[in-house]
């Protein structure tokens, strides 16, 4: 094909250019002329993509599965010069993943570390489709190489490395469906959906005149009713059913559910309808993950309503692949359904020898003639008979008779235990020798059953056969053309156009705003396809596109976007069934127009949750945390420290509080990218049940002018927004986050979490934030980090315990200087100053340096020339303490009582010291004292006074 040519022949160049589509790229329209105009419109977007993708996977060389080479042979498909088939024999060596078919592999002679490697390169290393593995510990893999591999006798020394750089499946499956010289292709609803004239199916005139259409529809209303739907589901699924009965029509319908709104219940009650109407249906959705639950969902239904064990599973198919899916024995109802499971399982009963047949003819026998033995599988072959096979092939009447068999087995086994039959022999019983110790009833009961279970027995075998066909394909074969529901992913759904089967009639796509509109083309094209219904939500996540040249393309929009915006009618599910109301309150005025009603569940008292003390942790709530800082992390990610810190504070403190019980607590993650992209911000509202806390940057999401802006907002008015200082244990942790990232300077502020709720503003000279910068012992920072807090909040040491005076030549700083002791080490020195805030003057405390005892005189002496300015007032209110029972609190003057006290005196301050111009060459004790603390009180005058409120009376 010509996308996989267009890679198989690129050079590294083509690879690693960043632009080589950005002229040929055009917006996608939003509505189209011919089905013609609407193929070629995702064309080179699509190659863009794909270009995309490898040039991402190439940026990320160094994680990328690696396996070394250990043989290459030419395969028997190999043709030069265009069919370059090779057969290659690898062990893995990194990366814990094995290859798929679909992957684009490189041949390189060495272990590509990252992109560079193939900038730097002179040659060009053959790059490989792989379209089949085999093997597990040493993998053979059949490829496709670009070029010809010219040097096999080096590959086969084991000096070449397969890197794993793409898997091109998908994109290679919608480049098949955008293409339309195939035959076989049925366009009848893509040309429903081109322009905004569609039709949602609900004027067809002939189902409207039939004569059976309201005894249909009584019919439907009366199977919903076991589902207990509200309004709006049960008004979608039957909408969706009426349109699903139409044979003359080509629709689209649309229905629209918001998080909570019991999208997947509605879901499966619509598939467990047509089921029940033998609708032929394929369900598919972009994942795995939403394929399974939708299917799970569907069997679950089917086995509470018919009642008879597994029966009527044959009906459901499951198709995809094993380990992707990870279906397991974990999952017995899917495996029920499984399609590759399935097979196994018949092909067990279809085999002649060992299968079905020779074992109820066996046991016809032994019943008959008393010669054979009993079968031991014939139990487990009649369950895996009326499990998986279609109720088009195995009707209820034989499933009925074939229980009825085995109720019989059954009992007449415990009949032969309790005669003591295991120690005579199956036979002996049989033959009825007589034996005087048994009863008689005992033996009239035994030869009763025994007949009754023989005419059973004869009657299953005249009243079904199986096919006549023991290879597994024919069997697959037999289990597609015969079901009704079928579930896969949309990419999987290509495999469909190649198997002869009836016709589909409908098709129901999950999760279907989350799919690229070019790729639900696979599934629109399928034959003999009706009816298209779209399920999902345009305001969750779109899907997603690697492509920043397709940004502004709408390569990644979907077609339930599209036709939304073109006005096709949807059925919107309405009530909410999830959120707690203060919860649900802001996106469903944000997203949904207030449309969405909250149920009657969580309106009721007992929906509201408490799981840690105080209203920071109400239902809902936006913490701000100030001090985080986005980190480069490696590998193209980044992280924020002291955010996870208060992260994990929170999941710790929930467990503790929550012990011995089970919760779920789900952790959304939004960067710089996501600001704006109103649907990730919705997907990370939506997801709470009880509580949800958001925590963030107040002032970096501000200025992000982004839907995060209105959260903010919204929560300041609900009154819902904190500081995360305000709880002790949050500000603990941020605290020690920091330290513990050397980011002591976020703390060493007068608004950092360490003084939130202080009583007295703390001011830092330079010279102590540079000698806290040089301390790399963790237990002196928290130790230093402890006493500020403890000092800000008015604690001090006892008078007997407490610093020393620092005595300098009788300097005048010996008043005013305290010394506390930090670890033994070190002295932490400050002093009171009075500062001018808001027309008063307030006590603060200014800490000058922390430093070895012997270098506290030459501090002393330097600040002898600040102090010796102060007049006898100041150092009086400076020395004044003003005490609240044991806490010493900052003292307030008015400025008016402040003048009055000073007089007419001239006062040098320190302020005006610290601040006055100084020629270099004349610097004197004052100003040599003001060079050793550059900001010191000067600066923290202003900075404090721009605060407004920092300082606690």
């Amino acid at each position: 094909m010509w996308l996989l040519c267009k890679f198989l022949n690129g050079s590294c160049s083509y690879v690693l250019s960043k632009d080589l589509y950005k002229d040929q790229v055009e917006k996608i329209p939003d509505s189209f002329t011919s089905t013609a105009h609407y193929m070629k419109a995702f064309i080179i977007p699509l190659q863009e993509e794909t270009h995309a993708d490898l040039l991402s996977s190439a940026e990320s060389l160094a994680g990328a599965p690696t396996y070394r080479i250990l043989r290459v042979r030419k395969s028997k498909d190999h043709k030069p010069p265009k069919d370059l088939f090779y057969e290659i024999s690898m062990e893995q060596t990194s990366g814990g993943s094995v290859p798929w078919v679909g992957d684009l592999i490189a041949l390189t002679n060495m272990k590509l570390k990252g992109v560079d490697d193939l900038r730097e390169t002179q040659q060009t290393y053959p790059v490989a489709f792989v379209h089949a593995v085999k093997g597990v510990y040493c993998l053979t893999a059949s490829v496709l190489s670009s070029k010809p591999i010219e040097d096999e006798e080096d590959l086969n020394k084991g000096t070449h490395f397969a890197v794993h750089l793409t898997n091109l499946t998908t994109n290679l499956r919608i480049w098949r469906s955008l293409h339309l010289e195939q035959e076989g292709r049925n366009l009848n609803v893509i040309k429903k959906v081109l322009q905004n004239n569609f039709n949602d199916g609900g004027n067809c005139t002939i189902c409207s005149s039939s004569k059976n259409s309201d005894a249909a529809s009584a019919c439907s209303r009366d199977l919903l009713q076991s589902f207990n739907l509200n309004s709006s589901q049960e008004a979608a699924v039957l909408s969706c059913i009426d349109t699903a009965r139409c044979c003359h029509q080509y629709t689209v319908k649309v229905v629209q559910g918001p998080p909570g709104t019991g999208k997947t219940k509605t879901l499966g009650c619509l598939l467990h309808s047509l089921l029940r109407m033998r609708c032929r249906t394929l369900t598919c959705a972009p994942t795995n993950i939403a394929v399974l639950e939708a299917a799970a969902r569907v069997v679950r239904t089917v086995a509470d309503v018919v009642g008879y064990e597994t029966y009527g599973m044959g009906d459901i198919i499951l198709i995809g692949n094993r380990e992707r899916m990870k279906v397991d024995g974990d999952q017995d109802d899917l495996l029920h359904v499984y399609l590759d499971h399935r097979v196994e399982e018949l092909e067990k009963c279809f085999d002649p020898s060992t299968g079905w047949k020779h074992t109820l003819h066996s046991l016809i026998s032994l019943l008959e003639e008393s010669k054979a033995q009993r079968p031991s599988d014939l139990e487990s072959c009649i369950v895996t008979l009326y499990t998986h096979l279609p109720t088009a092939l195995i009707s209820l009447e034989v499933m009925k008779i074939m229980t009825r068999a085995l109720d019989l087995m059954r009992s007449l086994e415990n009949l032969m235990l309790s005669l003591s039959a295991a120690e005579e022999g199956l036979e002996q019983i049989l033959e009825e020798k007589e034996d005087e110790e048994r009863k008689l009833h005992y033996r009239i009961k035994l030869r009763n059953e025994k007949r009754e279970c023989l005419d059973t027995l004869l009657l299953l075998s005249q009243k079904f056969q199986l096919p006549k066909s023991t290879d597994k394909n024919t069997i697959e074969k037999i289990c597609l053309s015969n079901a009704c529901l079928y579930f896969c992913t949309v990419s999987t759904s290509a495999k469909l156009h190649a198997i002869r089967m009836a016709p589909l009639h409908c098709l129901v796509i999950d999760e279907a705003a989350q799919l690229k509109e070019c790729e639900s083309t696979i599934p629109l094209q399928l034959s003999g396809l009706h009816h298209a219904i779209l399920i999902g939500d345009e305001q969750q996540l779109p899907a997603t596109v690697n492509s920043q040249i397709l940004g502004e393309a709408e390569f990644g929009r979907s077609l339930f976007e599209r036709l939304v915006k073109l006005g096709c009618k949807s059925h919107l599910l309405n009530i909410q069934y999830r959120m707690h109301p203060s919860i649900s309150l802001f996106p469903n005025t944000e997203f949904y127009g207030r449309q969405v009603l909250d149920g009657p569940n969580v309106k009721e008292t007992g929906y509201s949750r408490r799981f840690l003390q105080g209203d920071m942790f109400a239902s809902y709530s936006f913490i701000n945390i100030a001090d985080g800082k986005e980190e480069f992390a490696g590998q193209q990610s980044f992280k924020n420290s002291v955010e996870a810190a208060a992260v994990a504070d929170i999941v710790e403190r929930l467990n503790e509080e929550n012990k011995g019980t089970s919760k779920k607590v789900g952790i959304e993650r939004n960067r710089w990218g996501s600001f704006s992209n109103t649907q990730r911000a919705n997907v990370a509202l939506t997801r709470a049940r009880y509580c949800l806390w958001i925590l963030g940057n107040e002032a970096t999401l501000l200025k992000s002018g982004s839907i995060w802006k209105k959260i903010i907002n919204d929560a300041k008015d609900r009154q819902c927004f904190y500081n995360a200082e305000e709880d002790e244990s949050l500000a603990q942790a941020i605290t020690a986050s920091m330290i513990g990232h050397s980011r002591l300077d976020g703390l060493l502020q007068t608004d950092s979490p360490l003084f939130q709720n202080a009583r007295w503003t703390v001011c830092f000279s330079d010279d102590f934030r540079r000698s806290m910068a040089r301390v790399k012992s963790v237990r002196i920072c928290n130790e230093v980090l402890s006493v500020l807090g403890k000092l800000s909040n008015g604690w001090r040491q006892r008078q007997f315990r407490r610093r020393r005076r620092v005595v300098v030549h009788n300097g005048i700083s010996s008043l005013l200087l305290e010394q506390y002791n930090i670890c033994g080490l070190l002295n932490m020195i400050w002093t009171v100053d009075i500062l001018l805030e808001n027309s008063s003057y307030v006590q603060v405390l200014m800490v000058w340096d922390i430093l070895p005892s012997s270098d506290i005189p030459n501090l002393a002496t330097s600040l002898d020339a600040v102090f010796r300015n102060y007049t006898e007032e100041k150092m009086n209110r400076c020395l004044y303490r003003c005490m609240e029972g044991n806490l010493v609190v900052p003292m307030r003057w008015t400025a008016d009582s402040w003048s009055a006290c000073q007089g007419s005196s001239s006062e040098a301050s320190a302020v005006q010291l610290l601040k006055s111009p100084c020629p270099e060459d004349d610097l004197s004790a004052t100003a040599k004292a003001a060079r050793y603390g550059t900001v010191l009180v000067g600066a923290a005058v202003d900075f404090i006074s721009a605060l407004n409120g920092f300082c606690r009376k």
